[in-house]
């Protein structure tokens, strides 16, 4: 199971650095988001830019979302 679990491991981080989306059956979607460069200022007066970059985006499945919210 152990070597199942890490092929299946390897193939999501391949996915996802292709910038391909995973789908969790019954839970939502894993996938890829860009956002830009930012300016941001701290509450104590510290100021600066946020370089652009990607992360990892779950949008939950409409089933999950209401099962949360009932």
């Amino acid at each position: 199971i152990d070597k199942i679990m890490d092929v299946a491991d390897d193939l999501a981080f391949k996915a996802l650095v292709d910038g391909k989306s995973i789908k969790v059956r019954g839970l939502g979607t894993l996938e890829v988001a860009e956002h830009k460069e930012r300016h941001y200022k701290l509450p104590d007066g510290t100021e600066g830019t946020a370089p652009a970059g990607k992360h990892i985006r779950f949008v939950e499945s409409r089933k999950i979302k209401e099962a949360l919210n009932s």
